[in-house]
Parts: structure tokens; sequence; C-alpha cells
């Protein structure tokens, strides 16, 4: 696993934290959890949780309305909408509907955020 990665909520340090055949990270202080492809493929073998996500629209993280790439406002609900740094990659994720919730998803390396 790789060294500790910085909370997406509370920017504390997370720790590895085994979960069935994988170890995650977890935030120990808001109970975050950051799963990479591989991770989450393990998991759920079988089942491609990333293939399900990609190319989902992106949503709004309280009402899971559909709001458009880049959006900083819900046209819905009015919330704002703040895209966060992916652990993994870096790169900005995005907010999707999985199963009546909302959850971020990294569209370039798959990794998953849980809050």
């Amino acid at each position: 696993m790789s060294e500790s990665r910085l909370c997406l909520r509370c920017s504390r340090p997370t720790a590895t934290h085994p979960l069935g055949p994988v170890e995650v990270d977890y935030c120990a202080s808001c109970g975050g959890i950051y799963l990479d492809s591989r991770e989450i493929d393990a998991l759920v073998p079988g089942a491609p949780l990333s293939r399900y996500l990609e190319g989902r629209p992106p949503c709004c993280p309280e009402c899971l309305a559909d709001v458009s790439a880049g959006a900083e406002t819900c046209p819905s609900c009015g919330v704002e909408i703040w895209p966060v740094p992916c652990p993994g990659c870096g790169r900005l994720m995005q907010h999707v509907a999985a199963g009546g919730v909302a959850v971020e998803h990294c569209p370039a390396c798959h990794g998953l955020w849980l809050d």
C-alpha cells in the first residue's frame, strides 16, 4: 500500500485498514474510505464497480440531480459543488449517483471515495 494520504473531507492523514482481502485508506477522524480500482475489484469480484460508474453523469451530492461537468452549484437545489482531488492520482473526482447515494469517483484512475 502507498504512503499515508490526506483525507478529502478533514485533511487529516489516513491510515491503512484491513477490509476483507485488501487494505484501504481509512480516516479515523471522519470515517472516510478511499479505494483504488484494484481494491474495489478484489472486494466485489466479478462485478467491476469502476465500469458501472464509468460514464455516469456528474450529480449533485445533496439531491442527486444531474449536473454538468464543472458546475459550481446544483441547478435543482442550489447547493455548492466542491470537486475534490483524487487521493490516487490527483485529478478531480466527480460526484456520481450509485444506488441512491452520491459517491466521489475518479474518471481517470477509477478510485472511489466513500464517506
